[in-house]
């Protein structure tokens, strides 16, 4: 069975045919703490959330897809570091639109905020409570982890009794 990243990875190839690796070299780097360096040095955070407008991940193997050419990059842990979010009562339909539901918990869905800003909701299904870390599921077979703070915000607000 192919999950729904799968498939849109499938499209995604289908619509632009594979798309020849620009080079074998790794010259993006995403650092454990959110930061994305460019052939080792800080690259800019608009030129950050640019880029991970185009982030995939397929095979456990990262990479920056355009239309004509695809670039490795190299990420420690995971693609994103999430600094803050908040709760919406809505659900994501398969196009990833929003619409107005009931006030039931899985009918919440949750905006985080990464610490490039660049913004991803999410279905709380997709959010991942690990022993030492929390993980959310994005689009494009990318994951996130939440910081020190929004960790402890959630475990407070959303798993509390």
């Amino acid at each position: 069975m192919q999950t729904d990243d799968t498939k849109a990875i499938e499209q995604l190839n289908t619509t632009m045919g594979e798309v020849p690796l620009c080079s074998g070299d790794v010259v993006f780097h995403i650092l454990d703490n959110g930061d994305w360096l460019y052939q080792q040095s800080p690259l800019p955070t608009k030129f950050a959330k640019l880029f991970a407008s185009i982030l995939h991940r397929n095979n456990k193997e990262y990479s920056l897809i355009t239309p004509v050419e695809k670039v490795k990059v190299d990420v420690a842990e995971h693609a994103f570091l999430l600094v803050d979010y908040t709760v919406e009562s809505t659900v994501l339909t398969t196009a990833h639109t929003l619409v107005r539901q009931g006030n039931g918990d899985n009918q919440q869905s949750i905006v985080f905020e990464s610490s490039i800003g660049s913004q991803f909701t999410v279905f709380k299904a997709d959010v991942m409570v690990c022993e030492q870390s929390i993980v959310v599921k994005l689009p494009r077979g990318l994951t996130a982890k939440l910081n020190r703070n929004c960790y402890y915000r959630y475990i407070d607000e959303m798993l509390s009794d």
